[in-house]
């Protein structure tokens, strides 16, 4: 028998063939050749390290390698001529997937593999045919590869890998990986929806595509740094979403390096945008609380459990005069000092900022006294507030002002309360001096009237002329106190004549000396060609008795008044520095005293009202108030010169006038009476002593007099005698109504009727304003007989 090809012999048959011919191999060479390379082939078969098999296509195992045998654990003779599938899989037909009857059906020239799970291990079974002569398939070699351990490794690698992919996609941080030119790797999910990206879109996009143009610059250095092999952590970026907006990340980022060049870059980022906007809202609004606290006039500070101070707003810095960084940090006893004293200590227990700290709760201090660092004190009202956390208290927040200008206002409230009461009471003054005045003018003008009738009656050498001339005197005198009170009271009417401050001052000087008093002297210069002035004489009676007055106050050890008057004429230079002057002659009186004088802050005030440097009760402050607004309405202005222990100079500036006065010396009563022709007068008197004097008088003296002692008498009189009067004398005030009115019906009932109005009242009773409104002739009272004959004269020739 031929032994075949070795590719065609299997190791069995060689076996057989060799023990069969074994004393025939010494005469065949090429048997023995053949037999030598099958010697190889079994010996390499047998040293295969895998489980070895050749098979039949029909599954038969025709022979097994030692690695196939220790699988099993049986000998050769056991398995040859066995099914594979019943021998290792323990099954009636081949398994589902058996790599053979794929090759067989498929008649496969190429090597098969496949996985199958054998005996509790997973092998990678290859099947590679061995055909015959006619190119079928004859022998199949089958090879398993134990791949157990590396199927676990690999499915510890596939789970690794799921699981890494499964944290990588499923991450909510952004993740994304860059390749070195700029171009998207791969991202997870949350980097996809955060941004509003698609997979399909990641291939077109670039590094740049996804950075806010705000960021670009940034990103590019550092994507640079990056790919230099530079890790960077705690990076912040500006990123863009697909729809354009703006998402601010922050993150780490590293690169992937190999053989020193970059793979890729590798980030992992959180989205802060809320958070960031959530800071820049925080940030407002701690910056607006900040711009409050800045801004409030209040002091406000913060202090810690330990009581130190935490915060500090300018207003309590400027309050105390301390440097912010001198207090935060500092103990509130160190820097804060209050009470009575400027002597540093902690808050007392009757402190509201201790009380905080000893019952939490919130405490007041009023009429509280803090002291600055330069040792000044001012008045406070503070609340000093807790802080608690959680419940449990960790500091308190204070919060005080400063009530300098409230106390200040109070003081000058209660001084303007004074004041009021002092205004009120001069007003009660001058309103019972008012009154006074019209029932003591009613009673002078009976006993000037009266003594007057018996002067006129009496010649000088008679004695009793004397007696009564003296209380025609006395009587004046008595007009004049009056006249005085009423100018104190301001209850004068304002009356503008033509008047020489000359006579004003000699008509004063007689009473000046009686106030004035005996230890101070008055000196007086007036020039004898002082210019006239449009004035109310009672008012510059007043102004140069008030000044005169406070000179004499202001000389209390005695000392000299000086009163002068001069002309002078203003330019425009000289008026340019007044505020009140406007060029042209002026008449100056001066009234000058060398008393204690004024220093510049008094001078600055002494024109307010109720401004006064005396004593309490010893002033009322309106005197120099009053001064000022008479001469205002003079249209002058008044300028005052004063040095402490250099006396005090008051220059007064009345405009000039160019008219003349008329002469006005004295004559004998008898020579300038102008006496009536028979005229037909009515008298309208409601106080019977005046009435009766006024129609004796007048009766005595050339009248027919007809009185009358109401309105309502006055008209029935009128009409009965058949409106035959040429004058009527009337009262404005009477008992049923207003001898105005009653003019107004007499003048309708009579054109052409002359009217005389007279009133002792000096207020708004007397109805001044409309007096001189409808031009109505008015002669005050008190009154002498001469006075009223001149004026009923006067208004009759008129």
């Amino acid at each position: 028998m031929r032994l075949q090809s070795c590719e065609h012999v299997g190791p069995k048959d060689l076996m057989k063939k060799k023990t069969g011919t074994c004393q025939n191999i010494s005469r065949h060479p090429g048997t023995i050749q053949a037999y030598t390379k099958t010697m190889d082939w079994e010996n390499i078969f047998q040293a295969i390290g895998n489980p070895t098999l050749i098979l039949s296509p029909d599954h038969t195992i025709l022979a097994a390698n030692h690695a196939a045998l220790s699988t099993i654990d049986k000998e050769e003779k056991g398995i040859v001529g066995e099914k594979c599938y019943k021998l290792f899989h323990n099954l009636d037909h081949p398994p589902e997937g058996c790599p053979l009857i794929s090759m067989v059906e498929n008649d496969s020239a190429r090597k098969i593999e496949t996985e199958m799970d054998v005996l509790g291990h997973t092998f990678l079974v290859s099947c590679t045919p061995i055909r015959n002569d006619d190119g079928h398939i004859e022998k199949v070699i089958h090879i398993a590869t134990d791949i157990t351990e590396r199927k676990k490794t690999e499915e510890a690698l596939k789970e690794s890998e799921e699981r890494y992919r499964d944290l990588f996609e499923n991450a909510n941080d952004l993740i994304q990986v860059i390749n070195p030119d700029k171009t998207i790797a791969y991202v997870n999910r949350a980097w996809r929806t955060t941004l509003g990206y698609t997979e399909e879109d990641l291939p077109h996009l670039r590094l740049t595509d996804i950075v806010h143009p705000d960021c670009r610059e940034k990103c590019s250095s550092l994507f640079q740094r990056l790919i230099s092999g530079e890790p960077i952590s705690g990076v912040e970026v500006q990123l863009l979403t697909k729809d354009g907006r703006k998402v601010v990340v922050e993150g780490n980022c590293n690169c992937r390096m190999k053989d020193g060049k970059p793979v890729s870059t590798r980030g992992i980022f959180r989205d802060i945008t809320q958070r960031r906007k959530a800071e820049k809202a925080l940030d407002r609004l701690r910056h607006q609380h900040e711009l409050i606290l800045n801004s409030v006039g209040e002091g406000i500070f913060g202090l810690d459990i330990d009581g130190k101070f935490t915060f500090v707003n300018p207003a309590a810095v400027s309050m105390l005069g301390y440097q912010r960084d001198e207090m935060i940090g500092s103990a509130c006893g160190d820097i804060l000092t209050h009470g009575g004293h400027a002597a540093r200590r902690p808050p007392s227990k009757e402190c509201a900022i201790a009380a905080t700290y000893m019952d939490a709760q919130t405490h007041y201090g009023y009429n509280e006294v803090f002291w600055r660092k330069d040792g000044t004190p001012f008045p406070v009202e503070y609340v000093s507030t807790p802080i608690r956390e959680n419940g449990e208290l960790i500091g308190a927040v204070v919060s005080f002002r400063d009530i300098t200008e409230r106390k200040e206002a109070e003081k000058e409230n209660a001084r303007m309360q004074a004041q009021l009461l002092q205004a009120q009471k001069m007003e009660a003054v001058g309103t019972l001096a008012a009154g006074v005045a019209h029932d003591f003018n009613n009673l002078l003008t009976a006993i000037q009237g009266y003594a007057d009738i018996a002067l006129l009656r009496l010649k000088h050498s008679d004695d009793l002329y004397k007696n009564i001339s003296c209380i025609s005197t006395a009587c004046a005198k008595a007009a004049d106190l009056v006249r005085q009170l009423l100018l104190f009271s301001r209850k004068q009417p304002m009356d503008l004549h033509l008047v020489n401050v000359n006579n004003i001052i000699e008509g004063l000087l007689k009473m000046l000396d009686r106030i004035i008093g005996e230890d101070i002297k008055i000196e007086v210069k007036l020039d004898p060609l002082a210019y006239n002035v449009k004035a109310d004489p009672g008012r510059i009676e007043q102004v140069i008795m008030n000044l005169s007055v406070n000179a004499r106050d202001a000389m209390p050890e005695g000392g000299k008044i000086t009163i002068r008057t001069d002309n002078i004429s203003l330019d425009e230079r000289y008026c340019s520095a007044i505020p009140d002057a406007k060029p042209g002659r002026y008449l100056r009186l001066t009234i000058q005293d060398t008393g204690i004088g004024m220093d510049k802050e008094t001078l600055e005030h002494i024109f307010e009202p109720f401004f006064s440097t005396k004593n309490t009760g010893k002033g009322t402050g309106l005197g120099l108030s009053v001064v000022y607004g008479i001469i205002r309405q003079h249209h002058g202005w008044i300028n005052v010169y004063s040095e402490p222990g250099h006396g005090s100079s008051f220059r007064i500036y009345l405009p000039a006038v160019s008219e003349k006065l008329r002469d006005k010396r004295k004559k004998d009563m008898k020579s300038i009476i102008a006496k009536g022709n028979g005229e037909r007068v009515l008298v309208v008197e409601d106080e019977k002593l005046v009435r009766e004097m006024a129609a004796g008088g007048l009766s005595q003296n050339g009248y027919q007099v007809s009185s009358a002692n109401s309105i309502k008498e006055a008209l029935e009189l009128f009409k009965k005698q058949g409106q035959n009067f040429d004058l009527v004398f009337s009262d404005v005030v009477l008992p049923d109504g207003n001898g105005l009115h009653l003019a107004d019906r007499l003048i309708q009932m009579k054109k052409g009727l002359k009217i005389l109005m007279t009133s002792g009242y000096t207020d708004e009773k007397s109805r001044w304003t409309i007096i001189k409104k409808r031009r109505f002739p008015f002669l005050q009272k008190p009154y002498s007989i001469p006075e009223l004959l001149n004026a009923i004269h006067r208004v009759l020739s008129g």
